[in-house]
């Protein structure tokens, strides 16, 4: 009998084992990414009397720095750049300021995606003199295009500026999703397609009147249509940190580098959700960094109903800095 029972736990003993693997083993992550943005880097040998940010091109070293040594963590599969990398706002400061940021972002150890911004541009996204420039520094394709990183596509827009027209862009991206009906998508975009903060208030802190592209923007319409499939829209622009969930969709800003408060934005993709989470560059490069949000360029630092104090204004709440974004089966990649 006691034989019996040895050879009955031994078989369950040997089942639970043979279990073990499939309990404990971690969700393996499929892939990482950073966004940057809002780099303003410029060659101070071209118009020079055009002001940039504090320490544009020691903050662009450092992040590289930490990227390539894994500072913070593992190496990303890529870096995806949503606008105004350049300072530019003069014709002929645009292929000295990309040659310069080109030096330093050609040190990376993994790919990076440019996307146009409104400094890049010039105010107007459809600028034949711009967009030759831009073409020229990073090579034809790289103005409206797409790229598929593990079952996920990248789609990445040009809406920078005060544009004139905005069909060929939406023609564009309508084609796209309807050639990738079932493929999971996340967009980028300079110019957020939602008001990150209450409309009224950041119209204020903002000061120019592009801090969102406008509700009624086919573009966003396009993407709430598919919001099935869309997990997320990527943006810069505003110089502040903030998250906000539409039609399913999370739409994330990041401040950028050049004003505070110097953050940048880690993605680790699972199959079933993504980890998001905020950094932001060594504080010693952040001193002297413009608030474009508070004093001393207005006479108040700004906050609204959500962010109680200057600081979470400009830099976003806890949940808008780290969160989980999950994928339900339709946003998974495949």
């Amino acid at each position: 009998m006691k034989r019996y029972y040895c050879i009955i736990f031994l078989i369950l003993y040997i089942g639970d084992l043979n279990a073990q693997p499939e309990k404990l083993t971690p969700k393996r992550k499929l892939f990482s990414f950073v966004q940057i943005n809002d780099t303003h880097i410029k060659d101070t040998s071209v118009r020079k009397e055009i002001r940039t940010y504090a320490l544009t091109t020691e903050k662009l070293q450092k992040f590289v720095q930490l990227i390539n040594l894994k500072t913070y963590f593992d190496q990303p599969s890529f870096v995806i750049i949503p606008g105004d990398l350049i300072h530019g706002e003069a014709y002929e400061a645009l292929l000295p300021d990309y040659e310069k940021a080109k030096k330093i972002l050609d040190d990376l150890l993994c790919p990076y995606y440019p996307i146009l911004g409104n400094h890049e541009v010039i105010q107007d996204e459809n600028d034949p003199r711009a967009l030759a420039a831009y073409s020229e520094a990073f090579g034809a394709g790289k103005i409206n295009y797409t790229y598929l990183s593990h079952g996920i596509l990248f789609i990445c827009i040009n809406n920078a500026g005060y544009h004139k027209n905005t069909m060929g862009r939406n023609n564009w991206l309508s084609e796209v999703m309807r050639k990738y009906q079932k493929t999971p998508k996340i967009i980028a975009s300079h110019v957020p397609l939602l008001p990150m903060r209450e409309e009224k208030v950041l119209e204020r802190s903002f000061g120019f009147g592009d801090y969102y592209k406008d509700s009624n923007d086919t573009t966003l319409n396009i993407i709430r249509a598919n919001s099935k499939t869309v997990i997320a829209v990527l943006s810069g622009h505003l110089h502040l940190t903030g998250m906000v969930i539409d039609s399913g969709i999370y739409h994330i800003v990041n401040s950028g580098l050049g004003s505070l408060p110097c953050d940048f934005t880690y993605y680790e993709v699972f199959k079933d959700h993504i980890d998001v989470k905020t950094c932001q560059i060594d504080s010693t490069l952040r001193l002297g960094s413009r608030n474009l949000h508070g004093k001393p360029r207005h006479k108040i630092d700004y906050t609204d109903s959500l962010h109680k104090t200057g600081l979470e204004y400009l830099s976003g709440n806890e949940y808008e800095r780290n969160f989980t974004i999950p994928l339900p089966k339709s946003k998974r990649p495949k």
